[in-house]
């Protein structure tokens, strides 16, 4: 007996047009389509008949076990959207993969809003260190303390960074970290908020200047690694 097949697919950074075609028609041949209602909003177009399982705040956990549920009573194919790349950004990507053992899972890439920011401020990954955010519920801030201390390596090894923001950590808390460190503030740094999107805008700063600043949640933060970065 064939295994049902699941997709874990990156629908990129916000913008419908910078999904990719083979998400696309994966997107549309699904049974079961899985997500938070930021990771539908790409492709809102595209939902038609598929049964939705939506994640939320009080439920996150649960949905994708009951879409596993759903999946083995029929032999559906489950979609799992992930905004950007579910391999930049990996949170819950193991959970999925436990959740789906005894499928045949694939892992579908997606452009990040990483990427987008890494080419808008002309800096290669390959020079860069990223930060991305997810703290576990009551992990006791270990997460934090983790990425806070990358950040401080990657800029001692000359990397400059990428951050991508979350809800707990925004660009300014971020910025007041690294001056607690003895960053220079007048490193220069660009913030990336709402990429490919309407709205989009771009901060060129210090960053001392951060700091002192508010910015949307959906934000990306590049700090230059320039030489002399310390105090």
């Amino acid at each position: 007996m064939d295994k049902s097949k699941v997709y874990i697919v990156g629908v990129g950074p916000g913008s419908p047009d910078w999904v990719s075609r083979r998400v696309r028609e994966l997107v549309i041949s699904a049974d079961i389509l899985v997500g938070w209602e930021q990771d539908f909003r790409p492709v809102a177009s595209l939902v038609r008949n598929q049964r939705i399982f939506l994640q939320e705040c009080h439920n996150y956990l649960e949905i994708p076990d009951q879409a596993a549920i759903q999946a083995t009573k029929n032999g559906s194919t489950v979609v799992v959207l992930k905004t950007g790349d579910p391999l930049v950004a990996p949170a819950g990507l193991n959970e999925l993969l436990s959740t789906f053992d005894g499928f045949d899972v694939q892992v579908v890439p997606g452009i990040s809003s990483v990427q987008l920011a890494a080419a808008k401020a002309k800096i290669s990954l390959a020079d860069s260190a990223i930060i991305t955010y997810h703290p576990l519920p009551r992990d006791g801030g270990r997460d934090l303390r983790l990425k806070r201390k990358r950040m401080v390596q990657a800029l001692s090894n000359g990397l400059n960074l990428i951050i991508l923001s979350g809800v707990r950590q925004m660009p300014s808390l971020t910025a007041r970290f690294l001056l607690a460190q003895e960053v220079k503030p007048t490193s220069r740094v660009t913030v990336f908020e709402n990429l490919t999107l309407e709205d989009e805008h771009v901060t060129q700063t210090s960053l001392g200047t951060v700091a002192g600043m508010k910015f949307n949640w959906l934000s990306v933060m590049v700090v230059y690694n320039e030489g002399s970065i310390w105090e």
